[in-house]
């Protein structure tokens, strides 16, 4: 939905060029997103929360103590970022861009909707669409062995060094900006920033309210209508995809929050051989396209498999949910080992010396350590289960039929305003999740305060 807007915003005839063209009055549209350039700052804007979140649950467990000791040694501001703060960092910026790379290398909507066929994805369907299987998968493969070279070198890159503290973390305190110009210059900054990420989800409302047909040749909506909304209150049909999206993705998250957590603490605290191809294993479906994963889970699953307890899981409910696990469990794994690589196993090791055991240890010492590590990650699989398109359309079925098939069959049909009222339905339920762990998050530092 997200980048559907988007391209109804800046995309040729979009709102803004098509504002542009008349405010100044134009012989023809300024500017507009294609090819390359549309599917690049798409990335940028859809991507960046991969490194919001896991970045900034690394500054919620990092040591405030640590600069202001560098600081009284007479360190400055600059000195202090890049040898404290930015070292520490390094596991949380790992794993960031980790998921973005991957992320990039197998999108698929972008290019489609922006119409840039130069990458490998879209190579993969027309491939497939031409009935050639080998072709499709020859470049499936060399997809994937990319990710895995970039995941070595990556990983070889992050143990060169050791990033842990010894400290509790957390207790630190903003700081108050009391610099005019600084004032200034940030406002100038993150104004047309914000404005120029929060643009789309303002185009879903606007697009929500318009009467059919009531938005074509003009810079503002011509008419507006409570129609779409009044849907709310039709019936339990309308609702079912809304429910369908928030089961399966709370299944899916539930499940890898505990395999993607158990796998984290696994790679950060044994030594065993084989744990680069571990690592590869858990890393790779996140890597391939979701129409790649989808099909190998068909393939799996059309039969009785004794992964499925001798049960065809294709054309059930379980085929969904499961999809959501296999394509989001890295997300939950990278950023909770992010969280375990910035923790010093000497602490847990203390606990167990004084009589706990490794339960207690783990539950009292370790698990508050890493939570924010851990939510962060799930926040991200929540939002990308909810919102997840290109695994959904090949495995999905009519009984469940998740949210972003609904928004997608909607938009088809012409019912953009139907459409749209999925889509903010989509964001209040993200808005309503990230709320519920902020709270968390603060009940939490409070108590680790006290």
């Amino acid at each position: 939905m997200g980048v559907w807007s988007f391209k109804l915003l800046f995309g040729v005839g979009g709102r803004i060029p098509y504002a542009m063209e008349a405010w100044f009055g134009l012989d023809q549209q300024a500017f507009w997103l294609q090819g390359l350039g549309g599917v690049l700052i798409v990335h940028a804007m859809t991507m960046y929360p991969y490194f919001f979140l896991t970045v900034s649950a690394a500054l919620a467990n990092s040591d405030a103590s640590l600069e202001e000791a560098a600081a009284s040694m007479g360190a400055g501001k600059a000195r202090i970022w890049a040898t404290v703060i930015l070292p520490m960092l390094t596991p949380a910026l790992v794993a960031g861009s980790l998921i973005t790379f991957m992320s990039a290398m197998s999108s698929y909507t972008a290019p489609l909707l922006f119409q840039y066929t130069d990458v490998m994805t879209q190579q993969i369907v027309i491939a497939k669409t031409n009935g050639d299987m080998r072709l499709a998968s020859i470049i499936s493969t060399a997809l994937a062995i990319i990710s895995i070279v970039f995941l070595a070198i990556i990983r070889s890159y992050e143990q060169r060094k050791v990033y842990r503290t010894q400290s509790k973390g957390g207790g630190r305190k903003r700081s108050t900006v009391t610099s005019t110009p600084v004032k200034v210059l940030l406002l100038v900054i993150a104004a047309p920033t914000t404005l120029f990420l929060v643009l789309p989800i303002v185009m879903i409302a606007v697009l929500s309210f318009t009467a059919k047909g009531g938005w074509l040749q003009s810079v503002l909506p011509n008419g507006y209508t409570l129609e779409w909304w009044a849907q709310l209150f039709s019936g339990a049909e309308f609702w079912r995809p809304v429910t369908n999206s928030l089961l399966m993705s709370v299944i899916a998250v539930g499940g890898a929050m505990i395999l993607g957590a158990g796998a984290a603490y696994v790679m950060s605290r044994l030594q065993f051989r084989g744990k680069l191809a571990l690592d590869i294993a858990i890393m790779l479906p996140w890597a391939l396209p979701g129409t790649v994963v989808a099909i190998n889970l068909i393939t799996a699953f059309s039969s009785p498999s004794p992964f499925a307890f001798g049960q065809v899981l294709v054309g059930t409910f379980a085929i969904l949910p499961l999809a959501y696990f296999v394509r989001f469990n890295p997300l939950i794994f990278r950023s909770t080992f992010a969280s375990f690589s910035q923790l010093d196993p000497n602490l847990e090791d203390a606990a167990r010396s004084l009589g706990a055991t490794w339960w207690y240890a783990f539950r009292r010492v370790v698990l508050p350590l890493i939570s924010r590590g851990i939510m962060a990650g799930a926040l991200l699989a929540f939002v990308d289960g909810v919102g997840e398109f290109v695994a959904s359309i090949l495995i999905y079925t009519p009984a469940w039929v998740p949210l972003s098939i609904a928004i997608n069959n909607e938009n088809y049909q012409g019912n953009i305003g139907t459409g749209s009222v999925y889509g903010m339905i989509q964001v209040l339920l993200v808005l309503g999740v990230l709320i519920v762990t902020r709270r968390m998050e603060a009940r939490e530092a409070t108590a680790t305060a006290l």
